[in-house]
C-alpha cells in the first residue's frame, strides 16, 4: 500500500512540475511600431521643471514651472511596410506680455509642429521642423531626436531582455563622447485598454550647438555655442499588437555649458534643469 501511495506521489508531483512549466512559459513579443493611412494618436502631457540660468558664474534667473497640453501625431504617407512619414503637434499654453499692460502677463495658446520620416524601429531617417528655418537648430534636433530613439531589436524580447544604443557624439574641438541610453524589459500589463510591455530606460544625451544670430534687443549679433548634456529615465508602456505607445514617463536632469559672444565681449552661459514628462493616450484611430 505504501509503495502504491509513494508511487502515486512522484507520478502527480512530475505532473504537476510540467504543469507548471507550461503555466509560466516565457512571453516574447516584438517590438514594431505600425503604421496605417489616416491614424491618428493623441496623448496629454504634463511637463514640470526647476530651472537655474547663470550669466559669468552670477544666477540671473530661477524658474519653476508645469505645463499641460496635448500632443497628436498623425500619419500623412506610408512610405512602404517599414515606414512612414508622420506629424507630431504639440499643443500648448504660453506666457506672453498683455496687449493692454505690458507689466502684466496673459496665457495665450500656441502650437509647435515637426514632421519625420519614421521606420518601425523608431529611428527618424529625416526630420522637419516647422518652427524654424534655422539649419544649426535643425541640425540640433536631428542629433536630438537620434540619441532618443529606441531602436527596437529586430528579435522578440521578453522579461529581462535588455539593449544598448551607443551615439559616437563629435564636440567642438573635434573631441568625441558617447550618449549612451540602454533599455530594459521589465514586465507585462493592461494599460488603457491595451496590452503593453513594460520598457524602462536609462541614459543620456549629448548635444553640441554653435550658431549665429541677431541680439534680441537688435543691437548687434551673437555668437553662441554650448555643450548641452541631459541624463534620463524614463518608463514606457508600449501597446505592441497595436505598435504604439500608450504611456510615458520620464525624469530628466540637464546641464547646458557654453558661452555668448557679442560686440561687448564674452559671456560665459549655464543654465541647470531638473524636471519630468508624462504622456498618457487619449484617444487612437485609424488604428
Amino acid at each position: 500500500m505504501k509503495k502504491g501511495i509513494v508511487q502515486y506521489f512522484y507520478v502527480f508531483l512530475i505532473l504537476s512540475i510540467g504543469l507548471f512549466q507550461c503555466g509560466t512559459e516565457k512571453k516574447e513579443v516584438l517590438l514594431r511600431l505600425k503604421f496605417n493611412e489616416n491614424q491618428s494618436l493623441r496623448w496629454a502631457n504634463t511637463s514640470k521643471s526647476h530651472t537655474e540660468v547663470f550669466e559669468n558664474d552670477s544666477l540671473v534667473l530661477v524658474e519653476n514651472s508645469i505645463h499641460e497640453g496635448e500632443s497628436v501625431e498623425k500619419v500623412l504617407t506610408v512610405i512602404d511596410e517599414n515606414s512612414a512619414r508622420l506629424r507630431l503637434t504639440y499643443y500648448f499654453e504660453k506666457k506672453l506680455p498683455d496687449k493692454n499692460d505690458s507689466s502684466k502677463t496673459a496665457m495665450v495658446k500656441d502650437s509647435s509642429i515637426i514632421e519625420y520620416i519614421q521606420d518601425f524601429h523608431a529611428v527618424n531617417i529625416d526630420i522637419f521642423p516647422h518652427d524654424t528655418n534655422s539649419i544649426e537648430k535643425i541640425e540640433y534636433v536631428k542629433r536630438l531626436y537620434d540619441q532618443l530613439a529606441p531602436r527596437y531589436p529586430d528579435e522578440p524580447v521578453s522579461i529581462g531582455y535588455k539593449w544598448s544604443n551607443n551615439i559616437k557624439v563629435m564636440l567642438q574641438g573635434g573631441e568625441i563622447k558617447d550618449a549612451v541610453s540602454t533599455y530594459t524589459i521589465k514586465g507585462f500589463v493592461r494599460e488603457a485598454g491595451y496590452d503593453c510591455v513594460i520598457i524602462e530606460s536609462k541614459g543620456n544625451t549629448i548635444v553640441p550647438f554653435q550658431a549665429e544670430y541677431e541680439c534680441r534687443d537688435g543691437n548687434g549679433r551673437v555668437l553662441e555655442t554650448r555643450i548641452d548634456k541631459k541624463k534620463i529615465h524614463g518608463i514606457v508602456y508600449f501597446a505592441y499588437k497595436e505598435g504604439f505607445i500608450v504611456k510615458e514617463d520620464n525624469s530628466y536632469e540637464l546641464l547646458s555649458e557654453g558661452s555668448k559672444i557679442t560686440a561687448d565681449g564674452e559671456i560665459k552661459i549655464k543654465t541647470i534643469s531638473k524636471g519630468s514628462q508624462s504622456y498618457h493616450l487619449l484617444e487612437a484611430s485609424g488604428i
